[in-house]
């Protein structure tokens, strides 16, 4: 997300909430770094992981409801115009949590997904996940898109 962002001008926004994984501390550092110098308000937030790797599909549900409890108010402080997400698993509360608080018209926030650059045939369980609630799916390759493209945008690859 980091690389995703970073040719963003953060001064065209009034207010930038960048959100991580509470054990990806090298991100949030380095988003801190890269927006010192900006004039504008930055937020750091950070969830807990849905599903960490190698875990069981069992415990999986477990976290991911933690994960759902911890990111409610979240995004209910921050009334976003727009989330963007790259698709680990840990966006997946997120964009599930905005995308029912759009359709009881509670929120008005545009959620776009840009599936991972390694996704080059199929779907990630995320972008499958999120999927309903999405304004837009970007994919990186046109074999992806062929496989998806009443779902899907094809962009190319962004990194």
């Amino acid at each position: 997300m980091l690389r995703l962002v970073e040719d963003l001008d953060l001064r065209k926004y009034s207010d930038f909430v960048y959100i991580s994984a509470s054990d990806d501390v090298y991100s949030a550092q380095k988003f801190r770094e890269r927006s010192k110098d900006a004039k504008v308000t930055v937020t750091l937030e950070s969830i807990h992981r849905s599903r960490h790797v190698g875990q069981s599909w069992t415990s999986s549900l477990f976290t991911t409801f933690i994960s759902i409890l911890w990111c409610f108010p979240l995004v209910w402080k921050h009334k976003a115009d727009l989330l963007l997400v790259n698709g680990p698993g840990t966006c997946v509360p997120l964009v599930w949590i905005t995308g029912i608080l759009n359709m009881l018209r509670l929120r008005s926030c545009r959620i776009v997904f840009i599936e991972s650059i390694c996704r080059v045939e199929t779907l990630s369980l995320s972008a499958k996940l999120s999927l309903p609630f999405l304004d837009a799916l970007l994919v990186q390759w046109p074999e992806l898109y062929a496989s998806y493209p009443h779902t899907s945008t094809y962009i190319g690859r962004l990194v």
